[in-house]
C-alpha cells in the first residue's frame, strides 16, 4: 500500500508494534525473513544505538531509508492510526465475511473508502454505529476495524443492521 512516499507492506506494519514505531520514529516498510526494512529521520545522532534496540526488540536485522522527520512522522500516523479505527457500540453482524484485510485493499480518492481487487467492490471504513447502520442499509461492503489493548480485530464484509437487544 501506498502511505505518503513510502511503499508500505501491511506484514511490516504488523511486525512493529505501534508504541515502538511513535516512540523511536520508525516506519516499517518491508518486511522479509529476519530482515526489515524502516523509514526513519534522516541520519542523527543515536541511530547507531536505535537500530541495535530496534534488531533486538524484532529479533531482525534493520535497514534503515532515511527521510525527513516530519514526512515519516505523518506515514507512521496514517499507518498505525487509520487501519485500527474503532467502531464503538455497534450492533452489525457480518453476514458475508471478507478474508481480505483493509491494509491490501486499494486506496481510491477517499479516505474512508477502498478498491476490493479480489470483488471489484467498494469496501467503507464505518467509524461509528451510525456509519455502520447507513452502509447497511445501502448493502455496502464494510470494513469494521476495532482495537483493544492487547490485539488488534479487523472484520470486513457485507453487513446487516440487528436491533440492540439490550435496549429495553
Amino acid at each position: 500500500m501506498r502511505i505518503g512516499a513510502f511503499d508500505v507492506s501491511p506484514e511490516a506494519v504488523e511486525m512493529v508494534p505501534e508504541s515502538v514505531a511513535r516512540e523511536n520514529d520508525v516506519l516499517p516498510l518491508r518486511y522479509s525473513p529476519r530482515r526489515l526494512e524502516v523509514a526513519m529521520p534522516d541520519a542523527r545522532d543515536g541511530n547507531h544505538e536505535l537500530l541495535a534496540k530496534l534488531a533486538f526488540i524484532l529479533n531482525a536485522e534493520i535497514v534503515p531509508h532515511f527521510a525527513d522527520a516530519a514526512v515519516v512522522r505523518d506515514a507512521v500516523d496514517a499507518a498505525y492510526s487509520l487501519p485500527w479505527t474503532r467502531v464503538s457500540k455497534c450492533h452489525a453482524r457480518i453476514t458475508q465475511p471478507c478474508d481480505r484485510r483493509w491494509l491490501e485493499l486499494t486506496e481510491t480518492a477517499s479516505s474512508d473508502r477502498r478498491l476490493c481487487l479480489a470483488c471489484d467492490k467498494l469496501v467503507h471504513l464505518c467509524r461509528t454505529a451510525d456509519d455502520a447502520a447507513r452502509h447497511a442499509g445501502l448493502g455496502h461492503c464494510v470494513a469494521l476495524l476495532t482495537r483493544s489493548e492487547t490485539e488488534s480485530v479487523e472484520s470486513m464484509g457485507l453487513i446487516e443492521f440487528v436491533a440492540d437487544e439490550s435496549a429495553g
